[in-house]
């Protein structure tokens, strides 16, 4: 619960903290010698753990890989580091393209995979190679292209690769315009998210051909009067429709019945299914999108619209 940004979960049998590449091959080998279910994480801020936690080993890639290095504008950078702060680390250093992740409470190793960004920019717009641990335990070096990047979309998605350090090409500018850039973007974030309450960001894939016909999931969440719905401790946010807060005590079966509710009342008006950005961990270590995981046959929880 405490490495998940929504604040929800089970506990894990173990959690390791690797600090190098290597230790995190040699933990997928023994954990792959030994049938023992395995993860990775970074921040949990796109994870919703179930309610029985996680009968396996979770690696965490945090402050203990998060080796940053700058050289002529190219910044390599080991997946644990915090997004913000690798952001905030190139513009002290003169150097913009990372600015509309200013106010991703991600890991950088997260954020590439799935191709993530804000304000219709993407990290794989300036990534340069991605340096991976294959399910088989060799270390490769692959190019951008070589990634497949799309709209919130890499082939490391799922795939069982590790990202381990990513080499991103930035260009030159004036260290305090970018600051200022970020600063605001900051401020627009404080009042336009829910981020004194704990939430994983963006629950809902804002898919392109969706958005350019009937408009972004948070848009869709409001013109239906679901900002405020509530499932336990799970709630639609009254200040942004594609977020659900952990408002003291949701659970994860909280928040797989909103998210149901959601999308079916979305299919009945537009006769679409809109999916999750936000992935569940099955207690066996099987991951997908929550999206795709059906609540437990219950009573659904009394719900409190706006």
């Amino acid at each position: 619960m405490r490495h998940s940004t929504w604040r929800i979960g089970g506990n894990a049998h173990v959690m390791v903290f690797p600090g190098s590449t290597e230790q995190i091959r040699d933990l997928m080998g023994l954990a792959r010698d030994f049938g023992i279910p395995w993860i990775v994480i970074g921040k949990g801020s796109n994870l919703l753990f179930s309610d029985r936690g996680f009968e396996g080993l979770v690696i965490k890639l945090d402050s203990a890989f998060s080796k940053v290095t700058f050289e002529h504008g190219v910044v390599t950078a080991q997946s644990g580091v915090s997004v913000p702060r690798l952001a905030r680390m190139a513009a002290k250093a003169g150097l913009t393209g990372l600015e509309h992740a200013i106010g991703i409470p991600g890991s950088l190793g997260g954020l590439v995979a799935i191709n993530g960004g804000s304000l219709r920019q993407s990290i794989g717009d300036v990534t340069r190679t991605v340096t991976v641990v294959t399910p088989e335990g060799r270390i490769e070096t692959r190019s951008a292209e070589g990634c497949d990047f799309s709209y919130r979309h890499s082939n490391l998605l799922h795939s069982g690769h590790v990202i381990a350090e990513v080499i991103l090409e930035l260009q030159p500018g004036h260290a305090e315009t970018i600051l200022r850039h970020m600063r605001g973007i900051l401020r627009e974030r404080q009042e336009k998210f829910p981020l004194t309450q704990p939430n994983c960001g963006s629950v809902f894939t804002s898919r392109p051909e969706l958005y350019h016909t009937l408009g972004p999931p948070g848009k869709l969440i409001e013109d239906l009067r679901l900002k405020g719905l509530t499932c336990g401790g799970a709630s639609i946010s009254h200040r942004h429709a594609n977020f659900m807060v952990n408002t003291g005590k949701a659970t994860a079966q909280d928040v797989l019945e909103l998210v149901a509710q959601v999308r079916e009342a979305i299919y009945i008006r537009h006769h679409v299914w809109i999916n999750t950005e936000v992935m569940y961990v099955h207690p066996d270590g099987r991951i997908e999108p929550v999206s795709a995981v059906s609540p437990d046959a219950q009573t659904l929880k009394t719900v409190n619209p706006r």
